[in-house]
This record gives C-alpha cells, sequence and structure tokens, in this order.
C-alpha cells in the first residue's frame, strides 16, 4: 500500500478515537448536574404521583404545591450550606422529609392520610434498597473502585 491510501484509514481512526472520549451529553449547568435536574422535575413529577393516587382536590394540590416547593428550597439552601458536614445535612434533611410529611397529612382526610403513609412506607423502603446498592457503596462498588 502507498502512504496516500493510508490516509483516510489513519484519519479515520482518530476522528473514531477522539469522539468516543467526548461525553455523550453535556452536563447541565451547576454544582447538582442531573442530581439537580431530576429534583426540579421530582417535585412536578411527585404532585401527579400523590394527585393520581389519593384524588386531590384543586385546593388541596395548591397547597401541596405549595409544601413541597418549600421543602425543595430547603433542601436547596442545605445542600449549598458547606459549613455542615455530611452527616449533618443528611441528618436535616430526614428532618425536613419528615416536617413535609407532617404538613402533607395534615391537609388530608383520613383515607388519603392513611393511603398517603402507605405510599411513603413504600418511598422508605426504596430509598434504602438504593441506599444498599447504589452509590453509598453497596452492590457493585467494588468494581467501581478498582
Amino acid at each position: 500500500m502507498n502512504r496516500h491510501s493510508l490516509m483516510p484509514a489513519a484519519l479515520a481512526v482518530l476522528s473514531a478515537v477522539l469522539v468516543a472520549g467526548q461525553p455523550a451529553s453535556a452536563q447541565p449547568p451547576g454544582k447538582w448536574g442531573m442530581e439537580g435536574a431530576r429534583m426540579e422535575r421530582g417535585g412536578e413529577d411527585r404532585l401527579e404521583r400523590l394527585d393520581k393516587e389519593l384524588n386531590l382536590t384543586e385546593d388541596q394540590k395548591a397547597q401541596l404545591k405549595s409544601i413541597m416547593e418549600d421543602q425543595r428550597k430547603e433542601m436547596q439552601a442545605l445542600r449549598e450550606d458547606e459549613s455542615r458536614s455530611r452527616e449533618q445535612r443528611m441528618e436535616k434533611m430526614r428532618e425536613i422529609r419528615q416536617s413535609t410529611s407532617s404538613k402533607i397529612k395534615g391537609i388530608l382526610d383520613a383515607d388519603q392520610a392513611r393511603k398517603f403513609e402507605q405510599m411513603e412506607k413504600r418511598r422508605g423502603e426504596m430509598r434504602k434498597k438504593r441506599g444498599d446498592q447504589g452509590r453509598r457503596g453497596g452492590f457493585g462498588s467494588q468494581e467501581r473502585n478498582l
């Protein structure tokens, strides 16, 4: 083969290597990246799920939206508070979630409150399951650290 016939092949290989090294999508701006984007949408998703499961009135939806927006703001401020240790922030987040849950129960009727408690129980179980297998070092963490 002559030198000129190898040039296009070499350029194709070089291009493929450069493209493969680039991230598939740009991370959204901000310290929290995808986590922050998920949390922004998470409140809306949660409100929709609660409405579907609990058959909320328009007044309840408005109150819930306000409660969840307050929680989002508190959590965001807590994430940005670098004066606390990670453990202190996690404990405060648990307190905020408990407070929010109590506020939500306060606007529900008895049947809705019972269903909400069941939903929260399932949500807590899922959170624990993710904690056992997720980024906190459970399932698969050894492979990531190699």
